[in-house]
């Protein structure tokens, strides 16, 4: 608790369950849990709750826009990246980065499920990831086999470009060709991973209004505008509530949490669980309730409540590089009124030999903008790690958050891979039919030169914000922090459901993977 609130413990409440955040995983447990009346839960959420404001409702992704809707911290100089200040990822409100980021729908494919599943049970196989999608998906899209998606659910997934305008299309071709892959239709068909595609699958109603998390998990069906439960729901949502600390009783069970509202500390009490859905800062809540290095904790003055030196370990982040190309003034006529930014992308295999080619390892996202396209390649399989780790005791202090972005050799050399082998062809196969297009910053010069290509990579950097792994999911003897279910190792009815304990590398934007989490969490709770 911050040294400046007082704590007050006249106001405690309890419930059956405590759930910490609102993003994807934290408002699927907070609706399921609190679905028949038979739960109580009160949820926490740092941030306001922006559901109704223009910019979050209409965004396509507001970083560097408008900061008030972030946490205000940075990324720790990278060694690799001598210079460069990134911010953080994870939006401080209602949604968390289901209300920020660029909507783009992305579930795991096989191969990450598969290992996924060898990590941690068979929970997370393919055949319950596909079934669990299907219950969480009102989809809104045309396929001819609708076999992997579900139309019945609260998450509403629109896939864009029903009647893709001539730069959609010819973008789209350029991409199959320059790309060496075939089209396809539906990369969320787990028949269908690799190849480009022309109609994105987005987080958004039929309107093309943002649904986030919270609208769609937390809205006007589950909750008044005080976040009060409503239609059977036992459920209520505090705003502008910071978890400072975990508390545990003498047998090492959650049973308090530590909160921050409005200038006074307060405390709320678990009969059943504490569930921890904070994405990124879910390591930095753990370590300063007592769970992390011991020796980190106590040069701190945190009581160790259990000694765990994987906490904030194997962080994980995409790296990204961004091309520009001229397209001029025709497309974004065309593109504009979809509210659809990102109009084409692909995901595709290593390009260097001897890889696997039915595994993706880089994503292209298109993004035009005036005159001007973006070409922004993903390395969605990064060899690099980083950690996570705490400057003070003081839970309002930010945390120190160390990507290691680069560190591996072999992340420079897929990149200025799929520079040369699909950024590069898609723009000459674009330009082969006429028109203006050309790349504007990265020339033939630079493409032939390791090194030069290697420096044009660290000018044009940028990241994800697809934090994850920094609390994975596996055995404690192996270095993993929970359990397949999320249960934290060392303690008691503490668990953890977000991005921080997928055990091996998401390929692809995480928000899925999250959305997964939180369901089959959820649906381990509410078994007999």
């Amino acid at each position: 608790m911050s040294h400046h609130a007082e704590l007050d413990t006249h106001h405690e409440k309890t419930f059956d369950y405590l759930v910490i955040g609102t993003g994807p995983a934290g408002s699927v447990i907070a609706n399921r849990l609190s679905a028949d009346g038979s739960n109580s839960v009160l949820v926490l959420e740092a941030g306001a709750n922006s559901d109704r404001d223009p910019i979050i409702r209409g965004s396509q992704g507001t970083m560097g826009k408008y900061p008030e809707y972030y946490w205000p911290e940075l990324i720790k100089e990278q060694v690799e990246l001598p210079g460069l200040l990134l911010p953080l990822g994870g939006g401080r409100l209602a949604g968390g980065g289901s209300s920020v980021n660029y909507e783009i729908y992305v579930r795991p494919t096989p191969p990450v499920l598969r290992a996924w599943e060898l990590a941690a049970g068979s929970q997370w196989s393919l055949e319950h990831a596909v079934r669990r999608y299907k219950l969480l998906e009102n989809f809104e899209g045309a396929f001819a086999d609708n076999a992997f998606h579900g139309h019945d659910g609260r998450l509403r997934i629109r896939q864009a470009n029903q009647n893709p305008p001539p730069f959609v299309k010819a973008l789209g071709q350029a991409l199959e060709e320059g790309c060496g892959h075939a089209l396809i239709e539906d990369y969320n068909d787990p028949r269908t991973p690799i190849g480009p595609y022309f109609r994105a699958q987005l987080y958004q109603k039929p309107n093309t209004d943002r649904a986030s998390a919270s609208v769609c998990f937390l809205g006007d069906e589950v909750t008044t505008n005080s976040g009060k439960g409503i239609k059977g729901h036992d459920l209520q949502v505090l705003y502008e509530a910071t978890a400072t600390k975990i508390l545990f009783d003498d047998e090492r069970r959650a049973r308090q949490v530590e909160y921050l509202h409005k200038g006074v500390c307060y405390r709320a009490a678990a009969r059943k669980k504490v569930i921890v859905c904070c994405g990124i800062r879910s390591a930095k809540l753990l370590m300063l309730s007592g769970i992390g290095k011991a020796s980190e904790l106590e040069a701190l003055g945190i009581p160790v409540v259990f000694d765990n030196p994987a906490v904030g370990s194997n962080l994980i982040n995409d790296a990204v590089v961004a091309s520009m190309v001229y397209v001029g003034p025709e497309p974004l006529r065309e593109v504009a009124p979809e509210r659809a930014t990102m109009q084409c992308g692909a995901f595709l295999p290593n390009p260097l030999p001897g890889e696997r080619r039915d595994h993706r390892a880089l994503q292209i996202i298109t993004m035009v903008t005036g005159e001007m396209m973006q070409i922004i390649l993903i390395l969605v399989d990064t060899k690099s790690r980083g950690s996570l780790t705490l400057q003070s005791a003081d839970p309002l202090k930010a945390f120190l958050s160390d990507e290691g972005f680069l560190s591996s050799a072999d992340d420079i050399a897929v990149l200025q891979a799929g520079l040369r082998s699909y950024v590069k062809p898609t723009v000459d196969a674009l330009a082969k039919n006429g028109g203006p297009y050309r790349l504007v910053d990265l020339s033939e010069d630079v493409l032939a030169d390791d090194a030069r290509l290697d420096s044009y990579i660290r000018q044009h950097f940028s990241q994800a914000f697809h934090e994850q792994g920094a609390l994975r999911m596996g055995k404690l003897e192996e270095g993993a922090v929970v359990d397949g279910w999320g249960g934290v190792y060392g303690v008691n009815d503490l668990i953890v459901a977000d991005t921080s304990i997928i055990p091996h590398h998401m390929d692809g934007n995480t928000s899925a993977s999250s959305y997964l989490i939180g369901a089959t969490v959820a649906e381990h709770l509410l078994s007999p």
